[in-house]
């Protein structure tokens, strides 16, 4: 048995997954962020300015737009980005030690362009 344990006062235990499925009636539905594609990406900088990880994902389990999902990364390249397996294209605690976007743009042209246009601007400007 995998996974992350709760403990109930009757002894008995369930996973964390299948308490959180009794709370979250489309669970199975919900995108798995390891579940993705990548449809580009650019690396941008250098190891003196910083790099910075410009990348557009295809989650096919996702409903809005397309399952695109246009997020920005600082310190981050694609190698260890793929290397963490799942990508969520939500914001994390950092504590958690799991790569977590600094930004997210409408997944458009125009959200590509306004991506790379504030990564630019970051490193002209840091």
């Amino acid at each position: 048995m995998s996974g992350f344990h709760y403990f109930s006062s009757n002894s008995q235990t369930e996973t964390f997954i299948d308490k959180v499925k009794k709370y979250v009636p489309n669970f199975n539905d919900l995108p798995r962020a390891d579940n993705y594609k990548i449809d580009r990406y650019k690396e941008i900088g250098t190891k003196k300015k910083g790099i910075w990880l410009l990348i557009e994902l295809v989650y096919p389990d996702s409903k809005n737009y397309e399952g695109h999902k246009i997020l920005v990364y600082r310190g981050v390249t694609l190698t260890e980005l793929k290397e963490q397996g799942s990508i969520d294209p939500h914001f994390s605690d950092p504590q958690f030690e799991y790569l977590s976007p600094i930004a997210r743009f409408e997944p458009t042209n125009d959200g590509w362009h306004m991506a790379h246009v504030m990564i630019q601007s970051m490193i002209l400007n840091g």
